[in-house]
């Protein structure tokens, strides 16, 4: 079992190498000396990695913060990469894969920050009178589906 005390003596390789904590997490040490906390696990009988999040020492492990708070590739002290690997655990547990559940949130983050999406957005929350709209959405649609006629 890893100490906050082995974490910051750990020097880095040509390589990068593990450091076993507990349940299948552990700490990986990059060869620019970045330390993350990665957890292997198995769904379907399939080896997945997840990526808890990057060690930094400053944060205490006195004081940690709430697990509502926490979420997966934030800078987290050991006490809360710990914390992290139980809430991937039970996601297992109910047949979910934490990694393809990162991937689709982070998919979805990208999706979201579109232009179009945020004119319907803008739309949405200041109505328009029907000949503006009917402007509007001709301008969008002119504007995502440029003419590629040359």
């Amino acid at each position: 079992m890893l100490t906050d005390m082995q974490l910051r003596a750990l020097k880095p390789a040509e390589k990068i190498y593990k450091v076993a904590d507990q349940q299948g997490l552990y700490a990986a040490v990059m060869p620019s000396g970045a330390v993350s906390f990665r957890y292997d696990y198995r769904v379907n009988s399939r080896r997945e990695t997840l990526i808890i999040g990057r060690y930094d020492p400053s944060l205490s492990a006195r004081k940690p913060r709430k697990p509502e708070e926490l979420g997966f590739g934030m800078a987290i002290s050991l006490l809360e990469a710990r914390l992290l690997r139980n809430h991937a655990y039970g996601a297992i547990q109910r047949g979910h894969s934490p990694s393809r559940a990162k991937v689709e949130k982070r998919v979805e983050a990208a999706e979201a920050l579109t232009f179009g999406n945020g004119q319907r957005n803008t739309l949405r929350r200041r109505p328009l009178r029907i000949p503006h709209v009917r402007c509007v959405n001709r301008c969008m649609s002119a504007i995502s589906r440029p003419n590629l006629v040359g």
